[in-house]
């Protein structure tokens, strides 16, 4: 069998199912906005992955209720693209290379040193060398738009680039599984992000060359909160007035936002059901949505 051909009619009936689901359908597990979840849709397909702004971008797995296929590898902006394999109704892996936004991409793995496939200088093509293979858009001969980057040392890269740098939402997982998700700038996470350890430790909020600066919630591998001021990966805590320090029992399953009382000067909490597959972006909900110029060590 040709594995760089769809085979047959089932696997386009799941094309065309995949490019008609739409986001319609129910977050059952996790954050299907902004890092891992798992999502329904309303036709019966699944996707078990990395979300970024709502939409399908990282790795993930995309099973297709109609036809039982599967598709396993990356995504971008909601397509199949980078490096993807694809396995029928029998789980018989029957495509395992490079995809273009949903379409196959067969590559010459001949050439290790250059432009295996498309165009790597103006569109869309796949560029080759020992140190690293990306997949995605070209202009000019320099990394311009979306794409996957795979480094040799396995640091794998799914997003926005500009002039071959990282810029613009993306998304950088470690070997080791580290992720760290959101606004790049020259290479850097900057502005609004999230840092998810693979010991469990984890940072939502604002960011300046890749460290928490700014508001931020970090969540430590012990279960130990801190919401709160950041300067250059320290937590501001010390220089807070001690009446301003609150701690809150129940917030282990709960979003928790702050709001600067208007009449006393004082921190009050206000405690919400846990539902963060409603909320576009739960720093900007917990946070950024209010004058918070204080610090809180929830522990």
């Amino acid at each position: 069998m040709n594995l760089f051909l769809l085979p047959g009619l089932l696997t386009l009936l799941a094309f065309l199912s995949l490019n008609s689901a739409g986001a319609q359908g129910n977050c059952y597990k996790g954050n299907c906005q902004d890092g891992y979840g798992e999502f329904s849709y309303d036709n019966g397909d699944n996707y078990k992955g990395i979300f970024q702004d709502g939409k399908k971008q990282g790795y993930g797995r995309y099973q297709f209720a109609q036809t039982r296929e599967v598709y396993n590898g990356d995504w971008i902006q909601d397509q199949m693209t980078g490096y993807g394999i694809w396995y029928n109704s029998e789980g018989r892996k029957t495509y395992a290379g490079y995809w273009q936004y949903g379409k196959q991409m067969p590559i010459d793995y001949k050439i290790t040193d250059g432009c295996a496939v498309g165009s790597c200088s103006m569109g869309w093509g796949v560029h080759a060398s020992k140190a690293q293979t990306y997949a995605g858009d070209f202009n000019g001969g320099e990394r311009s738009g979306f794409g996957v980057l795979r480094m040799k040392n396995e640091d794998v890269y799914h997003g926005s680039f500009s002039k071959d740098t990282f810029d613009g939402q993306g998304i950088y997982t470690t070997a080791i599984g580290d992720r760290f998700q959101g606004n790049w700038t020259l290479g850097q996470l900057n502005g609004q992000g999230q840092i998810v350890k693979r010991s469990g430790e984890t940072y939502r909020g604002e960011l300046l060359n890749g460290k928490p600066n700014g508001r931020g919630l970090k969540i430590l591998s012990n279960g130990k909160r801190q919401i709160g001021f950041w300067k250059a990966d320290s937590f501001m805590a010390d220089s807070v007035p001690a009446e301003m320090r609150l701690v809150a029992p129940d917030f282990c399953n709960r979003f928790l936002t702050v709001i600067k009382a208007r009449k006393t000067g004082y921190a009050s909490l206000v405690i919400n059901p846990p539902q963060p597959e409603d909320v576009r972006n739960p720093v900007a909900y917990s946070l950024m949505g209010t004058s918070v110029d204080y610090a809180v060590d929830a522990g």
